[in-house]
């Protein structure tokens, strides 16, 4: 299999050790947003690795990729892009969706009391409407909250 993987801050990083520990035979090409630790932990282990730029990154893998993964991944991915992988691509959401979409999701859950959680889930042209792949209930209440 062969997988694109767009990664960014600490949760990517951690992602990107996981997969090259059990997967790094399938990782195609690292993308991130900067020279960060992202970048430098795909060039110990000679993996391809580049900064985001849609256009680069269609010209360099037009075809040949399965799956895409964005883990912690800040940017909203459209077409033609996000119809590279001939699977999809695969995103990680800290909130359990259909609640709590988009960015600021921890501080809607404790406003709205919505449940909280984490998903993994397809992508598709809607943000984090895709449909679900996996998902798992955190509990929290009004003493987790940290001023």
């Amino acid at each position: 299999m062969r997988v694109l993987l767009l990664a960014d801050g600490e949760v990517g990083a951690k992602i990107l050790t996981f997969l090259i520990n059990n997967y790094a035979e399938d990782l195609a090409l690292i993308v991130t947003t900067q020279v960060n630790e992202i970048y430098r932990i795909a060039q110990e282990n000679d993996i391809p690795v580049a900064l985001f730029d849609e256009n680069e990154i269609l010209s360099k893998l037009n075809s040949g990729i399965d799956l895409g993964i964005l883990a912690w991944w800040p940017k909203i991915i459209k077409s033609p892009l996000l119809d590279l992988p001939i699977l999809g691509f695969i995103n990680t959401h800290p909130s359990l969706l259909p609640y709590n979409r988009g960015k600021h999701y921890n501080f809607w859950a404790l406003v709205e009391q919505a449940p909280f959680g984490v998903t993994l889930h397809f992508v598709d042209s809607g943000v984090d409407t895709g449909p679900i792949v996996a998902q798992r209930e955190i509990h929290y209440d009004w003493c987790d909250v940290t001023v």
